[in-house]
C-alpha cells in the first residue's frame, strides 16, 4: 500500500500536468495514441531515416500507393507513432528513437 507521502506526490504531479493546456494536450494524445496502438496492428516499423522531408510534414511511401503523412512537429513530441495511410486502412509504426530500422 502506498504511503500517504507518495500518493501525495503522484497526485500533485498528476495535477500538474492536467493543470496546464500544453501538458495536458500531450498526456490526452498519448493516452489516445496507447488506445489506438492497441486496437491496429501495423503493417510495418520505421524510423525517422525512412521519412522523406516535404517542409512541413514528413511523408512514407504506403505499399498501396498512397501516403502516411506527418506534422514534422510531432517528431519532436512523440517516441513512437501510429501513422495511417491517406489512402488504405494499413497504418505503420514510426519509431521516433530510432535512426535505422532494426531487422
Amino acid at each position: 500500500m502506498p504511503s500517504g507521502a507518495h500518493q501525495f506526490v503522484q497526485a500533485q504531479q498528476a495535477f500538474e500536468v492536467l493543470f496546464h493546456g500544453e501538458t495536458r494536450a500531450a498526456y490526452d494524445r498519448q493516452l489516445l495514441e496507447r488506445e489506438v496502438q492497441a486496437h491496429i496492428a501495423p503493417a510495418e516499423v520505421i524510423c525517422k531515416h525512412d521519412l522523406q522531408d516535404e517542409g512541413d510534414v514528413a511523408t512514407y511511401q504506403c505499399r498501396c500507393g498512397g501516403r502516411y503523412i506527418m506534422d514534422q512537429d510531432d517528431l519532436q513530441l512523440y517516441t513512437e507513432l501510429l501513422l495511417p495511410c491517406d489512402t488504405c486502412s494499413l497504418h505503420v509504426c514510426l519509431d521516433t528513437t530510432q535512426e535505422q530500422a532494426t531487422i
